[in-house]
């Protein structure tokens, strides 16, 4: 997708919910991610909480599909957590270790659905 920006960002910012925003001169742009808008992201029964998260995240499914496996992946798309054959329909993933950001975690159910869902780990 694109955006159709004036020449000159004169600033830039984010605001307490993770949301970015461009100026320029007296007019602000908020970036707005895309999948928001997208019918599977609608359809998503994952619940990731808590979100923002510290050192434990809860990924559990609100209509009993069982997951077959569950991954999480840091922004730029690294592997740093899988576990499969899980057989349950809730996981909970100690994040303690894991430096503050935006992570994404994939959840596949036993049909080969998958899921993504955005978490903030501060």
């Amino acid at each position: 997708w694109a955006i159709d920006l004036p020449n000159v960002i004169t600033s830039f910012g984010e605001d307490s919910n993770g949301e970015l925003y461009l100026t320029s001169g007296t007019i602000v742009y908020k970036i707005i991610d895309p999948t928001l808008s997208n019918s599977a992201f609608e359809r998503n029964t994952i619940s990731v909480f808590p979100n923002p998260a510290k050192n434990q995240i809860t990924v559990e499914n609100s209509v009993d599909v069982t997951f077959n496996s569950i991954k999480l992946f840091d922004i730029s798309g690294k592997l740093l957590f899988a576990e499969n054959n899980l057989n349950s329909t809730s996981k909970i993933i100690n994040t303690s270790n894991f430096t503050s950001g935006i992570y994404i975690i994939v959840t596949e159910d036993i049909s080969g659905n998958q899921f993504k869902s955005k978490v903030i780990i501060e």
